[in-house]
């Protein structure tokens, strides 16, 4: 007998990504997503941004989409440039976190370089989307 697992997807903002037909997609507001998983002890050395994944949920969680967002701040802000170095990355973690669970990440890009005139990079780090893995259900008696 093959046990079957459902596996919810939960994307903190509207995608255009297609879903097998075996899977369900609830879209959940990003506060309740915060409360699920979180992201936490973000840290940026050498330009590798790094931190950890925090699962709260009451499942595994897996297929984890983070955005990695460096914000440049201008060394003058009433005075900014006309094109800024900033960008957003996003990559996916596709190990499995259980429930309770710390996961250690690194991003595979590395934080843009500091324009000759200065200015710094607030470094936000957020999750997009991710799958929870949800025990069998119980097959009512025949």
């Amino acid at each position: 007998m093959r046990l079957l697992t459902a596996t919810l997807t939960f994307v903190a903002f509207a995608s255009s990504a297609a879903l097998a037909a075996d899977e369900a997609t609830t879209f959940v507001a990003p506060r309740q997503a915060d409360a699920l998983v979180s992201v936490e002890n973000v840290t940026v050395r050498d330009g590798i941004t790094s931190g950890e994944l925090v699962n709260r949920a009451a499942h595994p969680i897996h297929d984890v989409v983070l955005i990695v967002q460096y914000k440049y701040e201008w060394p003058n802000e009433f005075a900014p440039g006309s094109d800024s170095p900033g960008r957003a990355d996003k990559f996916t973690i596709r190990d499995t976190v259980q429930p309770g669970a710390t996961f250690q990440f690194e991003a595979p890009e590395t934080q843009p370089p500091l324009p000759a005139k200065g200015g710094r990079y607030d470094t936000v780090v957020r999750v997009l989307s991710f799958d929870e893995t949800l025990p069998p259900a119980a097959n009512p008696a025949t």
